[in-house]
C-alpha cells in the first residue's frame, strides 16, 4: 500500500484496515507467484512433450 493511500485511512479501525490491506496485498502477491510457477511448469512440460 502506498503512503498516500495510508493517509486516507482514519477512524478507530484505521490501523486494522491498513493491516488487512497489507495482508491482502501480500496474499495476492503470493497467489500470483504460485500461478506463475504453475503456468511455467505446464509450459515446460508442454515444450518437452513437443520434443518427443
Amino acid at each position: 500500500m502506498r503512503f498516500s493511500q495510508r493517509l486516507l485511512k482514519f477512524g478507530p479501525d484505521a490501523l486494522e484496515d491498513i493491516q488487512l490491506s497489507e495482508d491482502l496485498r501480500q496474499a495476492m502477491s503470493a497467489y500470483r507467484a504460485q500461478v506463475y510457477q504453475l503456468l511455467s511448469r505446464v509450459w515446460e512440460v508442454y515444450q518437452l512433450l513437443l520434443l518427443l
